[in-house]
């Protein structure tokens, strides 16, 4: 399951990020704006991950 998860996971992240670069321009600053998109979309599912982990733990520390 886990290595299914794993890959789905892969493929799916991958095709976000061709979506993203491809709704910009092809051009040298179009490809630097989609990659400080990406920048920006990563940092932000860091954070709420990082947040939704120590919710979560947190509140099982505190049963």
């Amino acid at each position: 399951m886990n290595n299914t998860a794993l890959q789905l996971g892969l493929a799916v992240g991958i095709a976000a990020c061709g979506a993203v670069l491809g709704a910009f321009p092809s051009t040298e600053e179009g490809f630097a704006d989609g990659l400080n998109h990406l920048i920006a979309i990563g940092a932000v599912t860091a954070l709420a991950g990082a947040a939704a982990t120590t919710a979560l733990l947190g509140a099982r520390r505190h049963s």
